[in-house]
């Protein structure tokens, strides 16, 4: 049984990635109800929390078979885990939520905005830091048992690699469909990862970066054109694909 991908897209300051939050709250009770009933040789796990105008009541944060939650850790890079931390992973049986992160904190304006997103997850959840390549992450992860995993975001990865693979200089020479070849092998590894790790949910955030105006400068434009298509071959491989504009999250597929 292969993993569940869900795609959330959206323009900046959507609401993006607190839907992408909500929703991993909600898979994870669905999967910890699901493992109980499977232990305790019960029915069916509990309905699916209803989604009623367009949003997700939050719930409790997950808690450790122990009955203690996880305090966040950040691994940097694939880095390893102390062994306590990997205790409490596994003792959870994958119901906690773990966060899979692309962005790079290269500046005080990033750090900013890190700092800001961790104070704003639950305690519980744990950071994993994959900047290119984050399907190494999600096997990690699978690993130590999380089966719910928010991704956040696809367009940060690209950025990522485009840094890494053009020059704003050189960008008006790039050979579009070459840098595109290179950007989709990561995001070709986060599919076969979704499609082999059973019963894994993964929850993955992007961006609408053309709804605006044409960058004035090739660079620019090239990442918008690079990220439009990458977002489509997630769209068209995701089991749930979600629009969120203003706050409000609308279901395309």
């Amino acid at each position: 049984m292969a993993g569940k991908l869900i795609l959330i897209s959206g323009p900046a300051r959507s609401g993006k990635s607190g839907f992408g939050e909500q929703l991993a709250e909600r898979y994870s009770r669905e999967y910890g109800a699901a493992q109980a009933a499977k232990k305790g040789g019960g029915g069916a796990p509990g309905a699916e929390v209803a989604i009623a105008g367009g949003g997700i009541a939050p719930g409790a944060e997950a808690a450790t078979a122990g009955g203690g939650t996880m305090s966040e850790a950040a691994i940097a890079g694939g880095g390893t885990m102390s062994e306590a931390d990997t205790a409490a992973a596994g003792a959870g049986g994958g119901s906690i939520i773990a966060y899979l992160a692309t962005a790079q904190a290269l500046d005080q304006e990033m750090e900013r905005r890190i700092a800001a997103h961790r104070r704003r997850r639950p305690a519980a959840w744990l950071t994993w830091e994959e900047p290119l390549w984050p399907a190494a992450g999600l096997r990690r992860l699978y690993q130590l048992g999380y089966r719910v995993v928010l991704l956040d975001c696809l367009t940060l990865l690209i950025s990522n690699w485009l840094c890494a693979l053009v020059t704003p200089a050189a960008a008006a020479q790039a050979d579009e469909a070459a840098v595109l070849a290179e950007i989709a092998a990561p995001m070709e590894e986060i599919f076969a990862a979704v499609d082999e790790l059973d019963e894994l949910t993964l929850i993955a955030v992007t961006n609408e970066v053309g709804w605006s105006l044409v960058p004035e400068n090739a660079f620019g434009r090239l990442y918008r054109d690079v990220a439009g298509r990458i977002n489509c071959r997630a769209a068209a491989r995701a089991d749930q694909a979600w629009l969120v504009v203003m706050g409000l999250p609308q279901r395309l597929k």
